[in-house]
Order: C-alpha cells, then structure tokens, then sequence
C-alpha cells in the first residue's frame, strides 16, 4: 500500500500554525451570510463554517475526527462562542450542509464518474510512469480541475495498482512479442544455474579501479551483454522511467523470484535489467577512460616539472650570457666587438648546432605546455581508445560537426603510422597548446596536416575530459543506446 506522504493527496498535517489559521480558516462574508442563511444555531452555524473551510482546503468532506481541534477552536473564536459549544451535528444535518457545500463551490459528487476520471487520467500516466504515488497524483490533479469530490485515498491506491498491474501486462505482452524464439533460449540461460551460480548475478557487477586491465575486462563485459540480443528494438516505445523501474526490480530479486514469474513477466523483467546492464556499462567504460586519460595527463604535468628543474641551470647559464651582453651594451662596446663577444658565448654552449637543440627541446614546453610528453604514456591507452570510439554512436548536440568528423577521420586511419596525414579535417577544436604542437611539428610543412594520430586522440580525450567534468550528469542522462556529444568547444 502507498503511504499517503509520498502523494500529493490533501490533508491537514498538525499542528496548524496560526499564520496557517488565518490564511485559510477565517470566513468570507458572504460565507457567513451562507451558514446564517441555513442553520438556526451557534452549534449548527459553527459545524457549517468548519465543514465549509475544510471542504474548501481538502477538496472533499473531512470526518469528524480528522478535522482539527485547532480549526474548531479558532472559528469558535472567531465567532465570539463560548468553548461549551459543540462542533457536532446530526448526521442527516451533516450530509445537508455537505450537499449546500458543494452547490456553494461548484463541486460534484459523483464516485462512479469521479473513479472513471481517476482510471483514465491514471492510464495515460502508467504509459510514462510506473510508481503509484505518480499515478495518485496524476488523478489528483485532473478531478481537481475537473472540480469532483475527492474519493477516499485508500480507493485511489487500490485503483491505481490495478491500473499499474494492467498498463504493465500490456507492456509485457507486447515485448514478449517482439523477443524471437532463439534470443529466449539465451536469456533462458541467464537464469540456468548449473553449477549452482547464474550468469545474471553478472549483471549486477559494479567496474572496479579505472585501470588498463579492468578497462579490457569491461570491454569484454559489454561483448558479452550485447551478444544477447538487440534489446532496444525490444523495448522500443517503452518510457525510460518505465525500464529503469523495471530493471530496478529485477536487479532486487534473486534467480528463482525471477522464474516464479509468468515468461511474458520474467522475460520483461530481464530484457530491462539486461538493456540497463548495457547503457551503464559504456557509461562506466567512458567514465573509466576519462580516468586513465586524467591520470596521464597528470604524469604528464609532472614529467614537465621534473625536466624543467633539470634544465634551470641551462637557463640560468643562458640568462648570465644574455647580461654580460647587455652589459657590453650598456659600455659603449663597438659593433666588431660586441659580434666576437656574443660569438664566443655561443661557442661557449658548445656551438650553433648545440645550442639550437637545446633551445627547440625546451621551446615546445613554453608555456607550461606538456603535450608533447604524453605521447610515451599514451602509447599503452591508444587502442583502447579506438575501441571507445568504435563501441559508441557519438552524436553532436549542436549544428558544429567538426569534433564528430575527426572522430571519423581518426577510425579511418586508425591503422596507418606515418608521422604526418593529410589535411582533410579541421582541428580548430583542439586548444591552443595543441596548435603550438602543431606549428612545431610541421615548421615549413604546407602540403601536409601536421598533427600524428596520436595527437589527435590525446587532445580529443583532454578536451572530453574537461567537458565531461564540467557537465557531471551528461552521460547519466543518455538512456538509449546513441551517445551524443555535449555542444563543442575550445578547451
């Protein structure tokens, strides 16, 4: 049975607040002029007005022992009534001052046609949603916009259960339908316990640490789950809310709860848990991947530091040559002088040649950029990266398909090795320290797109990493099996 807390069904919580008592419980004057009008005393006059008041909060006709005393005591003040005077009437006063009630508010009573509103207003919600309290309030809400007494909520929760129940064999039945013979016989054997274990406790595994191994495990998990079937054209139509309920049952119910249920149910119930299965475990094969290509970037960044505290005293012998040629400057040394000085100090570091090394090794790094260096680490990681990419239907969310066409391109030449590829595709995508690996990587080159493969991969990873960490729900959203990128972007 549904709790009524969790439903938007009216009822009065206690206590009352004073600000709540004069907000809804002090009567108009042509309230008042109603109950003089059809009473004869203080004790009928009271019964009406809190009869009406509560009527008018509750959209239906409260019990005696479920109105308030606090109600009774404020309209009892507020008619200047002594405290001896009785909210309680007759029965047959009662059901009059219930009939002039709802003339006066313009409500029907009618339960025959007011559950028929109900049935209906729940079935087209059953369609989308799978939770009695939802069902309740859908109810709810059309009689009181169709301005019908409210039945009692023990009748709503029986009503919408049996609802639930039908909507549901529909479903179940049509899905049935759509499963062939042979895609049945696997999923029987998901629930086959052999050896005493079933293959569907495999369904409820949680990924473990986001490392190369585990992430080759998870691939093969997803394999295994997709080798069962197609379950979204199984489960085409079906609401997302619906599937996930469904699966959420199945993933709480043991192997033989599961066969204690009729095949149109059972079946059902596993085709969700199965699809769900497969959406969370490419979620979780992204989420794994975004870490391993965090943790490289990291080591990255800290190879960079390292090799720049290396090199501090190459730089710092390059900053006291520069100011002892400043300093000749600043003397008034002549032109033929000055030219053999800094001469000499570039022989000093051990020729032209030497120094242009030293210096084009250290200039990609300007700036703090540690792309360069990932390439060693990212070497390991670069086929499971196409492994990502191929298992997933990757769809732009806007009208800029530029990220979405390298994607391509990359699948296309995921097998070539040559240093340089042609320049098909934009990378206006990528961020500024990946345009500086370019321009250092292709000084002079024109006639060719100068970033390597595995260059691309990495900053497409960054870049997803980064958007993907700022949009944390992204991919909790996705409940189908097409992915789609979030809107593109510079890093």
């Amino acid at each position: 049975m549904t709790t009524i807390d969790r439903t938007a069904y009216p009822r009065f919580r206690a206590p009352l607040t004073p600000t709540e008592l004069h907000d809804h419980f002090i009567p108009t004057a042509k309230e008042l002029t109603l109950a003089e009008a059809n009473t004869r005393d203080d004790v009928a006059k009271l019964t009406f007005l809190v009869l009406y008041k509560c009527f008018q909060c509750l959209g239906y006709l409260p019990r005696d022992q479920e109105i308030p005393p606090e109600v009774i005591a404020h309209l009892r003040w507020y008619l200047h009534l002594d405290e001896s005077v009785p909210c309680q009437v007759p029965p047959r006063s009662r059901r009059r001052y219930g009939t002039l009630i709802r003339q006066a508010l313009s409500v029907t009573l009618d339960v025959q046609k007011a559950l028929s509103i109900a049935r209906h207003s729940m079935e087209q919600a059953a369609l989308v949603m799978d939770h009695p309290p939802d069902l309740i309030n859908a109810a709810l809400e059309t009689l009181i916009k169709d301005r019908y007494e409210l039945p009692a909520f023990s009748t709503l929760d029986r009503l919408a259960g049996e609802v639930r129940t039908q909507v549901n064999d529909r479903w179940c039945a049509q899905i049935l339908t759509r499963i062939p013979g042979m895609d049945r016989q696997r999923l029987d054997q998901l629930l086959a316990t052999p050896d005493g274990k079933s293959d569907c406790n495999r369904l409820k595994e949680t990924p473990k640490s986001a490392t190369l191994s585990h992430l080759d495990e998870w691939f093969e998990r997803l394999t295994w789950l997709q080798s069962f079937g197609d379950g979204a054209s199984w489960l085409a139509e079906v609401p997302v809310l619906k599937i996930q309920h469904l699966a959420a049952e199945a993933r709480s119910l043991d192997v033989a709860e599961l066969r204690d249920h009729v095949p149109s149910r059972r079946y059902t119930l596993v085709v969700s848990l199965l699809y769900s299965t497969q959406i969370q475990t490419q979620d979780q094969l992204v989420t794994m991947l975004i870490k391993r290509m965090a943790a490289i970037h990291q080591q990255a960044r800290e190879k960079l530091e390292t090799l720049l505290r290396q090199e501090r005293s190459t730089m710092e012998s390059w900053m006291q040559a520069m100011a002892d040629i400043t300093r000749a400057v600043a003397e008034g040394v002549n032109d033929t002088t000055l030219g053999k000085f800094a001469r000499s100090m570039v022989d000093r570091f051990g020729g032209p040649d030497t120094f242009l090394a030293v210096y084009e090794a250290l200039a990609k790094y300007h700036g703090n950029n540690y792309l360069p260096l990932m390439g060693s680490y990212f070497a390991s990681h670069r086929a499971a990266l196409f492994r990502v990419l191929r298992s997933l239907d990757l769809r732009s969310t806007s009208q800029d398909q530029t990220l979405i066409s390298a994607v391509e391109y990359l699948l296309v030449h995921e097998r070539r090795r040559k240093k340089y590829l042609p320049p098909a595709i934009s990378l206006d995508f990528g961020s500024r320290a990946m345009a500086a690996v370019r321009a250092n990587q292709a000084q002079g080159e024109d006639d060719v797109r100068s970033t390597a493969t595995g260059d691309v991969c990495v900053q497409l990873c960054r870049q997803r990493i980064q958007e993907w960490r700022s949009r944390p729900s992204w991919l909790s959203r996705i409940r189908r099996s097409a992915r789609t990128v979030p809107p593109l972007g510079g890093v």
